[in-house]
């Protein structure tokens, strides 16, 4: 009885450390809903609220001229979806971050109130290509994210969006997004309590707009941790078992 106990205990310890709350179906996706935009302190608030009741606030400070509303409009929300990865798009309802244009080395960061894993960005006009809207325009540019080493992230989904109907292009080197007109999705892997980029944009009216969210929130105790628990407990369990001479 008592070995069966013990075993109980070290596989619900395992189980714990791998936990993460707020989870649903694979590629369900909870939006930030942005309840302050200031465009003079260069600050955002927000929070996301999981499926299971869990609340994680969002706070945001760079580059910020102000929000977008109703940004997903019904006709591009394939941009915003891939099956399995993404189920649902930001609801039209939400805001975006709406960063400025002609800026370059601008420093951004998202910090979570708590770890949030896999977290995804949804991304508008990132980059600037000669459209329609501007007749006679030579101007094109590209506009750049620039992630960290500990921020892995893959290109999801691109598509046409508001802006880049027929132009658009998102591309990645290394830990540099590159958008022409850009929009889609990217996807982060790991648990992050922050999110650090430096964007770059070179022409002075190509802005892009921005919003996150995540499948769900961090573990409250780290894998690893967890794992290392359960070698001593493994190697404590064989003792016993030597001990009572089974």
């Amino acid at each position: 009885m008592g070995q069966k106990v013990l075993i109980v205990t070290l596989m619900c310890l395992v189980a714990t450390g791998v936990a993460a709350k707020g989870h649903a179906d694979a590629g369900d996706i909870s939006w930030t809903n942005w309840s302050s935009v200031n465009s003079s302190t260069k600050t955002a608030q927000g929070s996301i609220l999981f499926s299971d009741g869990t609340t994680v606030g969002v706070s945001y400070t760079g580059d910020i001229i102000g929000s977008w509303v109703d940004w997903n409009e019904p006709r591009y929300a394939t941009t915003y979806i891939q099956s399995g990865v993404v189920n649902n798009a930001p609801p039209n309802q939400y805001v975006g971050i709406n960063l400025g244009g002609g800026t370059t080395g601008i420093v951004d960061t998202i910090t979570f109130s708590e770890p949030v894993l896999n977290p995804v960005f949804a991304i508008m006009s990132l980059g600037f290509a000669n459209v329609n809207a501007m007749p006679g325009s030579q101007y094109s540019t590209v506009g750049t994210y620039t992630f960290t080493d500990a921020e892995p992230f893959t290109i999801v989904n691109q598509g046409p969006g508001y802006w880049g109907q027929d132009v658009y292009q998102l591309t990645q080197s290394g830990n540099e997004l590159i958008g022409y007109e850009g929009n889609g999705l990217i996807q982060f892997s790991g648990t992050f309590s922050s999110i650090t980029w430096t964007s770059s944009t070179g022409y002075p009216f190509d802005t892009s707009i921005l919003t996150l969210g995540a499948p769900a929130a961090g573990s409250p105790v780290p894998a690893p941790a967890a794992f290392l628990l359960l070698g001593p407990g493994l190697a404590g369990l064989v003792a016993l078992r030597r001990r009572l001479g089974t």
